[in-house]
């Protein structure tokens, strides 16, 4: 490398920060800012540098498009410098590539090139994609969920203080600890401990799970719904509906759906108006379907306001909902 290369790389550094890590918003969807070129020069001297093959002129180039430092943002350029970068085996720039997988901004979401992406990152031990790799794993995106990879890779990002995995791991545990404590509870026909566990079992919350002592996940909602408990007779009717964890039984469905619905449930009166609308295990039934969407709808349920709309007023009503979707 020349002189002249030499000082434009020296200009780089003192330039440029390429990545400062802010942690914010929810903590099941992390979100990491990275610093652009902060001058002009900054980027002139990252455009020269990516044109001759610098991975990490590359990258900031690709941050440069992404939040529109000195240029227009632009979203294929912002890719293209990201996977140029990134081919280069440049783990920064892996990472990055796999979080816009992952985020779908600027790209269209894609989890198996968010864990391509991630996976080489990881290998080259960059502590921040070991921890998306650690929330693929933990919620199940785009990957059956797994507990055992999940700690695994939370444990190598931790062990480089990440805090947000050290975070993740402290929950996991939190977790094990709350089921553990209330599971004998469960098995004594508690309706809120069996709640507790068998949602913890099926990953009714924020689609984590405990995979231990859950081969009785199913009986204890089931037994819980039919003591009352409000949240077990819920979730048990959607999976009823759906088919979900149990065999597919509308007639069950509408049972629990209608004893959530009594304690003012909007969300289960609206699905049962859409169960007489559509003649989901009864006979269609308009007028029916209508009272109930009132009932929802009066709570300020919008997709009871919409399916309003639309058997009031047909095409209209759908276009105004879709038009005015707050109203």
């Amino acid at each position: 490398m020349n002189a002249k290369n030499n000082i434009l790389h020296l200009l780089l550094i003192l330039l440029l920060n390429p990545l400062i890590p802010a942690f914010a918003g929810l903590d099941h969807r992390p979100r990491y800012y990275y610093q652009a070129p902060q001058s002009y020069l900054a980027f002139k001297t990252s455009q020269a540098l990516a044109k001759k093959g610098d991975a990490l002129a590359q990258f900031t180039l690709c941050l440069a498009y992404r939040f529109g430092k000195y240029v227009r943002k632009n979203a294929e350029k912002t890719l293209f410098w990201c996977k140029t970068a990134a081919n280069q085996g440049l783990a920064q720039a892996q990472e990055y590539l796999g979080y816009m997988y992952l985020d779908g901004n600027p790209v269209e979401k894609d989890y198996a090139q968010a864990l391509h992406w991630f996976q080489i990152a990881s290998a080259q031990n960059n502590k921040d994609a070991q921890y998306y790799l650690g929330q693929m794993y933990d919620y199940g995106w785009g990957v059956n969920p797994d507990h055992d990879k999940a700690i695994y890779f939370y444990q190598l990002s931790a062990a480089q203080n990440n805090y947000d995995a050290k975070k993740a791991l402290d929950k996991i545990l939190e977790r094990y600890r709350d089921f553990e404590k209330k599971l004998p509870r469960a098995r004594q026909g508690d309706k809120s401990a069996q709640w507790d566990c068998a949602s913890l079992c099926l990953g009714i919350w924020r689609e984590q799970v405990i995979r231990k002592e859950c081969s009785e996940a199913i009986d204890w909602l089931i037994s819980s719904a039919e003591q009352g408990y409000k949240f077990s007779q819920k979730y048990l009717a959607e999976f009823y509906l759906k088919g979900k964890h149990v065999e597919q039984n509308y007639p069950k469905a509408l049972y629990f759906f209608q004893r959530v619905a009594e304690q003012g449930d909007y969300h289960a009166q609206y699905l049962i108006g859409t169960m007489y609308e559509e003649g989901l295990g009864v006979d269609k039934n308009q007028s029916e379907a209508i009272r109930w969407y009132q009932l929802s709808a009066a709570q300020g349920h919008w997709g009871a306001k919409k399916a309003l709309r639309r058997i009031r007023y047909g095409f209209l009503g759908t276009w105004f909902s879709e038009t005015f979707p707050g109203l």
